[in-house]
C-alpha cells in the first residue's frame, strides 16, 4: 500500500482541518491506485500508520466519504468503493437548500439548454407506448390542477412527464438533474396562472412527438417553461 504523505502536517493540530486533510489523502489514494467500485480500502490501522494520524481521525474521514456516497461499509468485511450514484450527488446538492425566485431563474436557464440539446435524440427513441404514457401523465396533471392540488404536487407529476421524455436515452445524470429541478420547483410558493394553457402546452408537446417535429417540440418546451416558472 502506498499513500502520499500529508503536505501540511501542522494542519493536523486542528481537529476540523485534520478530517479535511485525511479525506483529501484518501481521495487521492483512491484515484492514484485506480480503485473501482467493489474494491476494498486498506484497514483503519494501515491508513493510520501511513498518514500518521489517529484511527479516530481516519474513522471520521471515512464517515465523511460514506456520507458523500463514495464508499460503503460491509459489516465484518471492511470498507469498499461504492458504485457512483448521481442521485446521491444531487441529494447532497439539494439538502436543506433555500431557493429564491432569482436563483430558480438561473436553474431554469440550465434546464432549457439541457432539454434543447437532448430532445432530438430523445425523439428518435420515443415509442407509441411512451406517448400513451405521457398522455396519462398529462391527464393526471389536469386532474391535479382542476382539483386545486398544491404546486409541489403538480411539480412532482411535471417532473415525471420530462423523465419519460428522456428515459430511453439511459442518461442517469440527466434523470437526476430533472429530479433536482423538480425539487427546486416544489420549494416555490406560487400557483399556475393559466391552468388551461399549462395543460394544453403539454398536450401540444405530445402531438409534436407523434409527428416527429423536433423544431416544434423545442419551441413548445421553451414556451411552456415560461408559464411554469
Amino acid at each position: 500500500m502506498e499513500l502520499h504523505k500529508v503536505i501540511c502536517p501542522e494542519q493536523l493540530e486542528r481537529r476540523d482541518l485534520k478530517t479535511d486533510v485525511v479525506v483529501m489523502q484518501l481521495k487521492k489514494y483512491i484515484i492514484d491506485n485506480n480503485l473501482t467500485a467493489g474494491e476494498k480500502l486498506p484497514t483503519e490501522a494501515e491508513l493510520s500508520s501511513a498518514l500518521h494520524v489517529s484511527r479516530s481521525a481516519i474513522r471520521e474521514a471515512m464517515k465523511a466519504l460514506e456520507s458523500l456516497g463514495l464508499i460503503m461499509t460491509v459489516q465484518g468485511k471492511g470498507r469498499f468503493i461504492k458504485e457512483f450514484d448521481y442521485r446521491k450527488l444531487i441529494d447532497a446538492m439539494t439538502y436543506n437548500v433555500q431557493v429564491g425566485y432569482k436563483d430558480f431563474q438561473e436553474v431554469l436557464q440550465v434546464r432549457k439548454a439541457l432539454e434543447y440539446f437532448f430532445i432530438p435524440e430523445a425523439m428518435k427513441n420515443m415509442t407509441k407506448s411512451d406517448c400513451c404514457e405521457l398522455d396519462q401523465v398529462v391527464d393526471q396533471m389536469e386532474i391535479d390542477v382542476n382539483e386545486g392540488k398544491s404546486y409541489s404536487s403538480i411539480a412532482e407529476t411535471h417532473a415525471k412527464f420530462h423523465q419519460i421524455l428522456y428515459r430511453n436515452l439511459g442518461n442517469k445524470l440527466l434523470d437526476a438533474l430533472i429530479s433536482m429541478f423538480a425539487f427546486f420547483q416544489k420549494m416555490l410558493d406560487k400557483t399556475i396562472d393559466n391552468k388551461e394553457l399549462f395543460i394544453q402546452e403539454h398536450r401540444s408537446m405530445i402531438e409534436s412527438l407523434r409527428l416527429g417535429d423536433v423544431d416544434g417540440m423545442r419551441e413548445k418546451i421553451f414556451r411552456h417553461f415560461h408559464d411554469f416558472a
